[in-house]
């Protein structure tokens, strides 16, 4: 007779208890988040990994949103830790049990990941920080700036002022899609790129791609995508190895944690930036956001405007009983944001209209002057 393997038998009989366990486990979670009488909305978030202060600012907003307005809905954060086929796998586990999940994702490369997911399950994702979403899906609406509102104010500075610059940008969706505008700005000038250096998120040491950039002798080096360290630390070299240029980058340079980290680095830089992010006079409701946000520590910027205008938008769709569709907020047209509107221009795409041109000054996110 054949020797049974024991050790093999009682190996497979624990796993089969661990998967069962798990999907007890979410069968009961989900039974008593729908026993609530409220709507779940998935918040899919960088809570670990490169770009994980982008995803702890937004989950502290979203806390301080639902104590504050007791919304008709409930908020199940999800770790995406940045990483596409986490963010799959986190919100597939979690939303297992749910006909259509309401999600929310950040940013462009896990948004594009997750909206045909939630099509298949008949549901609805709306997209922070996202430029695009590169899929066919129909069952998303972007809830942030288009490449359109952010490059704009870089390129019209350009054709004004350079005949030569140089491009460094990040290797994924963000990047590409604020590279490719930035080419079509350009076209038909007499501006020229004189050199282009993609960096991606592995990359640490850039010296040698600040070298080519600065070999090139451009008038300016314009930095595009999204913040990973690789895009901070060819700020870094530009700066340490003397680039007597000018240093351009598109919004990601202004917000807090990017700025922060780059302490020593940002002077003269001049960027496109949310209005509310510049040392200036601000409208009520920012100045009453940013109140009610440092009371937790929480920066006011395009993340966390954008997460609360979300949060309003997704508010309003479930008491006014419509539908999660891209159709019902192209016939809305648009909202009335807090840092301004966000226009609404079909096929789930967005225009964002409180997007300028700023300069650090002094240590100060300054208005360029014109």
């Amino acid at each position: 007779m054949k020797k049974v393997n024991w050790k093999s038998i009682i190996g497979w009989t624990v796993a089969a208890l661990v998967a069962g366990f798990i999907v007890y486990s979410n069968m009961q979670e989900q039974k008593a988040l729908q026993e609530s009488g409220k709507k779940v909305v998935y918040a899919v978030l960088p809570l670990s990994g490169q770009i994980a202060k982008y995803g702890k600012d937004m989950q502290k907003t979203m806390e301080i949103y639902v104590q504050k307005n007791n919304p008709p809905f409930q908020i199940k954060f999800l770790d995406s830790a940045g990483v596409s086929a986490t963010a799959v796998s986190a919100l597939q586990q979690a939303a297992l049990y749910d006909n259509n999940p309401i999600v929310i994702s950040l940013p462009t490369h896990i948004s594009s990941a997750l909206a045909p997911i939630v099509e298949q399950k008949n549901g609805f994702l709306f997209g922070i920080a996202t430029l695009a979403v590169t899929t066919d899906s129909k069952s998303f609406q972007r809830m942030s700036r288009c490449a359109k509102d952010e490059i704009g104010p870089l390129g019209d500075y350009i054709l004004k002022h350079f005949k030569k610059i140089a491009v460094a940008y990040t290797q994924d969706d963000h990047g590409l899609k604020d590279y490719s505008y930035l080419k079509d700005a350009l076209k038909g000038s007499n501006v020229q790129i004189v050199r282009e250096v993609i960096v991606t998120s592995t990359e640490r040491d850039v010296r040698n791609e600040a070298v080519k950039l600065i070999s090139s002798k451009p008038e300016a080096v314009v930095v595009l995508g999204q913040a990973i360290q690789s895009y901070l630390n060819i700020i870094k070299e530009l700066k340490r190895q003397d680039y007597q240029g000018q240093i351009m980058a598109e919004c990601s340079f202004t917000n807090p944690p990017t700025f922060n980290a780059l302490n020593g680095y940002t002077e003269n830089v001049i960027s496109s930036t949310m209005s509310v992010e510049i040392d200036m006079a601000q409208p009520k409701r920012i100045e009453e956001l940013r109140t009610e946000l440092n009371k937790d520590n929480v920066p006011t910027y395009f993340l966390t405007v954008e997460a609360i205008d979300t949060l309003d938008l997704i508010a309003y769709t479930i008491n006014n009983n419509l539908p999660f569709s891209q159709k019902t907020y192209e016939q809305m047209k648009k909202w009335n944001g807090i840092a301004g509107d966000v226009i609404f221009t079909g096929n789930g795409d967005a225009s964002v209209s409180s997007y300028q041109l700023a300069k650090v000054k002094n240590g100060k996110i300054v208005p360029v002057e014109k």
